[in-house]
């Protein structure tokens, strides 16, 4: 059983969907989260919101994924929040709380 998590983001929303993989390949939906984000959220950088966008859904399903192994798909969001350590900004604050 392989779960793999699917971020989005677009100019007035983010969203996520953790999804379950059979053996065959066939997925299955789990749980669905989305959030219409306000003023100052709107004015974030692309990777700023999927930041925020899978801080958002790690912290709302951390139930689900604290004991499997999890394949995040998006851009290379991970990358950027885990491989660049910079805590003096949002992101910065958002990655250390995932650690």
């Amino acid at each position: 059983m392989k779960l793999k998590f699917y971020i989005f983001t677009s100019d007035l929303t983010i969203a996520s969907m953790l999804v379950q993989e059979d053996d065959n390949g066939i997925e299955y939906v789990i749980y669905y989260l989305s959030q219409i984000i306000n003023d100052v959220k709107v004015r974030y950088s692309a990777i700023e919101k999927l930041c925020l966008c899978l801080y958002y859904s790690c912290t709302k399903l951390k139930y689900y994924i604290k004991s499997f192994n999890v394949q995040v798909l998006s851009h290379n969001v991970i990358k950027f929040m885990l491989y660049k350590y910079i805590l003096h900004n949002r992101i910065g604050k958002w990655t250390f709380a995932l650690k």
